[in-house]
């Protein structure tokens, strides 16, 4: 029945198995386990930590320095989105009528497709030149 057993849980701190129930804590950010050893915690800190309502959270390291890292990654997240703006609004400036003009501007070579054109005239002018 070695199957059914639930993994054993592995300090994120210093990567080793944890031995005994009360031996650990859990990150409040991430909810890893790390061992009272690893955490560097005061004794006062450590008294506070099982209370119901606890006052202290526990962040590991790796949440701590994801944490740091937010002002600079909300940052770049707002650059961006102003960036995203931008090409909005001058998108919808570039209409189709300012598009054909640029193309028709340059050397045809370089911006008129080889597309075929339809010529549609009026129904009264469809009959010119066919016998009846």
């Amino acid at each position: 029945m070695e199957g059914n057993q639930p993994e054993a849980e592995i300090c994120i701190k210093c990567k080793t198995e944890f031995h005994g129930v009360s031996g650990y804590y859990k990150c409040n950010s991430c909810f890893g386990s790390v061992h009272k050893d690893c955490v560097n915690l005061t004794s006062s800190e450590v008294r506070c930590m099982p209370l119901q309502k606890k006052v202290l959270l526990l962040i590991c390291d790796e949440c701590k320095q994801l944490i740091a890292r937010m002002p600079y990654i909300v940052k770049l997240m707002e650059e961006t989105k102003r960036e995203l703006a931008d090409l909005k609004a001058n998108y919808r400036k570039d209409t189709y009528a300012n598009v054909l003009k640029n193309t028709t501007s340059a050397p045809d070579s370089i911006n008129k497709p080889s597309l075929p054109t339809i010529i549609i005239r009026p129904k009264s002018q469809q009959n010119i030149g066919k016998n009846k």
